[in-house]
């Protein structure tokens, strides 16, 4: 430790401890020093009379200047707790070299200080290569929207869960998002702090965002599903109006298939298939076609196969045989001529397709209902099957799953048993 400080006034050499000038009077502000000069000298010292205590250390890029301050991130007025923690720092310092402490975080024994864009910067290194193109865009997406209302350089330990509602609060009704959008953005703060804390140690629990409450959307599937008149309606009247959409209604009515999962398929995953198969008058041989669905499109992670017979496979084959799609190798490519011989490496957008089905459901009469799309016919798919055990193999999903959420009350049955008791009145 230093042993003398010099008065800046009179230049007067007073001892270190000296809180005034013995010959001016000059009232020095507080400081002390801990360690040898250019080896491991560590000082902590006021800036302002009374203020928080300062920080100053060496290391390999030259002087340090930090403000003292206690885990949660309140400054240090005591000047004990500031001489233990100078005396620790320079204790350290010099067991550097036989150490691997590079930073002062792991000399103190103090968590380190990371930033909003450290995170999410280190977050899209660890785990970029496991996402898919979609997630990665969604990501990609959510990361400039934090990174821009938190600002890059805040201390991801002071955004709390009041701050990150405040934010999407504010931007859902500027840009009227639904609950559906501002659920997305707080699930990516919540899930990205919830990395920090789990994975990286970053941070202590206290700090996670799992205290954010995001909206409970509860929707009336029965409204958006098809019943089977309206379905069988709204197919016949698809290939007149875009091929690979009623490919995909097909799909979605006879596979129960989502359709996410079909539009990624390429054409190598059909094939054909001849089984024998009983009827009422012998066994005879059969045709279908039979299109694989892999693993990594699916929810469960699990390969399928859905079989084809009838419309569906003379539709998915008369698309195949297309020359975009022989030229793309995709069952469902981008573009607006079949005819064109490209390659497109991107399959068709799910809008256009979900206009083309808006465009069949005018021709056939069916009312539009706000939300549905390809998906109302996976629930008409489970409802009109009936062995629920080849249901679950055709669509990928169990049979408690396609009892307790896809299929629908069918209301010509409710209808039949009213007039059936209305019948029984009226005999007595």
């Amino acid at each position: 430790m230093s042993q003398y400080r010099r008065c800046p006034e009179c230049r007067k050499r007073n001892s270190a401890e000296a809180e005034t000038c013995s010959a001016c009077g000059y009232r020095f502000l507080w400081r002390r020093s801990f360690g040898r000069k250019g080896y491991n000298r560590v000082t902590v010292y006021e800036r302002d009379p009374g203020g928080p205590l300062q920080l100053l250390y060496w290391d390999r890029d030259g002087a340090r200047r930090e403000s003292l301050t206690n885990l949660d991130g309140v400054p240090i007025f005591d000047r004990a707790d500031a001489e233990l923690i100078a005396r620790r720092i320079s204790d350290g310092i010099e067991q550097a070299r036989r150490s691997k402490a590079t930073t002062l975080n792991q000399l103190v024994g103090t968590p380190e200080r990371h930033t909003v864009g450290e995170l999410f910067a280190q977050l899209h290194t660890d785990r970029a290569d496991e996402w898919s193109k979609k997630w990665a865009r969604d990501q990609r997406r959510y990361r400039q929207f934090w990174e821009t209302t938190l600002r890059r350089r805040t201390d991801i330990t002071e955004v709390t869960p009041a701050l990150v509602a405040r934010i999407v609060v504010r931007e859902a009704r500027a840009k009227r998002w639904s609950q559906k959008t501002q659920n997305h953005y707080l699930n990516s703060a919540v899930e990205t702090w919830g990395y920090a804390v789990v994975h990286l140690k970053w941070l202590a629990p206290k700090h996670g965002l799992e205290a954010v409450r995001r909206h409970s959307i509860h929707v009336d599937n029965t409204e958006i599903a098809y019943e089977t008149a309206e379905a069988h309606a709204v197919l016949a009247e698809l290939p007149d109006v875009d091929l690979r959409a009623a490919v995909v209604g097909e799909l979605s009515y006879v596979g129960g298939r989502r359709l996410n999962a079909i539009m990624t398929l390429p054409i190598s995953c059909y094939r054909t298939e001849t089984r024998i198969v009983p009827t009422e008058s012998g066994r005879v041989s059969v045709d279908f076609g039979v299109l694989t669905f892999p693993a990594e499109t699916d929810k469960a992670s699990k390969r399928g196969e859905v079989y084809l017979f009838g419309p569906p496979k003379s539709l998915i084959e008369e698309l195949i045989a297309s020359p975009l799609c022989q030229a793309s190798g995709l069952v469902f490519p981008r573009g607006d001529d079949l005819q064109a011989v490209e390659r497109v490496e991107l399959p068709q957008t799910d809008k256009k397709l979900r206009r083309a089905l808006r465009e069949a459901e005018q021709l056939a009469g069916v009312p539009e209902v706000r939300g549905r799309s390809f998906h109302a016919f996976n629930r008409t798919f489970a409802t009109d099957a009936e062995d629920p055990r080849a249901a679950s193999s055709q669509s990928g999903k169990t049979e408690e799953t396609m009892r307790r959420i896809y299929r629908q009350p069918k209301p010509a049955e409710k209808a039949a048993l009213a007039m059936q008791l209305d019948g029984l009145r009226r005999e007595a």
